[in-house]
């Protein structure tokens, strides 16, 4: 019988993103503490239902074990009330992905009651946290992103910084994480002149190919490598060359972005947008914050970014510190374990 019953997107062990990514790395963290987790794959259900064919088999087949959720509220709010319904008893936990839900909340979307039936209630930043509980939902639980420390390559070497400024961007490739507001910069006024090299990184969402691929192919100074690897040290490597990262988004369901926690592990300061709360986890000792979606005032900052970028080699130092704090290992550790997950004791903010 398992100890856990865990619900949401994990995808094949070659399938990335914000959500694969985090809850792959749960659920290893989990089982180091010695749960046996049965896992239900949510990703792709929504075009293959078949795919939650085991859900049914593991809720009855553990009649015992918590169920904890992680994927937005919206997929499974009619599933956590089904068993809450039919297992009044049985202690259901809700790991958030994204920033968006209290402000949901906050807009009426949802209730508070919609959350009552949760135990727990992980959240990603302070503000979402200090939102909810404002709002009426007691469990929410302040736990911020994480990654594997233990698979850090070193830090940035910043060889070469005093020519070229190599800066990357790793996220999905899409115009809403903000890829056109890096290509119009480059290719602006501001920017003309100045030595700055840019390599994309991630999945291209589909029908926006086409229209990345053409453009950059024009570029003599971007390009795109394909994916990384966060979980066997090759993409942490590849980081390692690169002085500076971007992150101007402004897709509306970004909550601690994963990238910030990757750049902080590699030594890269970053250059985001203040969307949602990245002025929360970007402060100024370890990068640089622009308007989201004013592609003008990115380049502007990139500009001063590339002409004082002898100053990067001392955030790099800031960003190290920074990635400590963000350690699966340090936050999901087996106090956690055993008073969130497999204790009994109730959760206090």
């Amino acid at each position: 019988m398992a100890d856990l019953i865990f619900i949401g997107g994990v995808g094949k062990a070659d399938e990335f993103g914000g959500e694969l990514s985090k809850n792959k790395l749960i659920i290893s963290r989990l089982k180091k503490s010695g749960l046996d987790v049965d896992v239900v794959d949510t990703y792709g259900s929504h075009c293959n239902p078949l795919k939650l064919w085991r859900l049914p088999y593991s809720i009855v087949a553990n009649p015992s074990a918590p169920v904890v959720f992680s994927t937005s509220f919206g997929n499974i709010r009619r599933m956590s009330s089904l068993i809450a319904r039919i297992y009044p008893r049985r202690r259901q936990l809700l790991w958030v992905i994204g920033g968006v839900l209290a402000d949901e909340l906050s807009a009426g979307l949802y209730s508070v009651d919609d959350f009552k039936i949760f135990e727990s209630i992980f959240v990603e930043t302070k503000s979402m946290r200090d939102k909810m509980l404002a709002e009426g939902v007691k469990q929410a639980v302040y736990l911020p992103n994480f990654k594997d420390m233990s698979l850090s390559a070193g830090t940035c070497r910043f060889d070469g910084i005093d020519g070229q400024l190599r800066c990357v961007f790793f996220s999905r490739i899409d115009p809403l994480k903000g890829v056109d507001v890096i290509l119009d910069a480059l290719e602006s006024e501001t920017l003309k002149g100045k030595n700055i090299s840019v390599d994309f990184y991630g999945p291209v969402r589909e029908g926006y190919e086409d229209a990345f691929m053409a453009r950059i192919g024009r570029m003599d100074n971007v390009n795109y490598r394909g994916l990384l690897n966060f979980f066997d040290g090759s993409a942490q490597k590849a980081l390692t060359d690169y002085h500076l990262a971007l992150f101007p988004t402004f897709w509306q369901g970004e909550g601690f972005p994963g990238v910030v926690v990757d750049a902080f592990s590699a030594g890269l300061p970053i250059l985001a947008s203040d969307w949602q709360h990245n002025a929360e986890i970007i402060t100024s000792d370890v990068g640089f914050l622009c308007k989201a979606g004013d592609m003008p005032d990115f380049a502007n900052k990139l500009s001063d970014i590339y002409d004082d970028r002898m100053q990067l080699p001392a955030f790099s130092v800031n960003c190290k510190v920074a990635a400590s704090h963000y350690d699966v290992d340090a936050l999901l550790d087996d106090d956690f374990v055993s008073r969130y997950i497999s204790g009994r004791q109730t959760a206090k903010s």
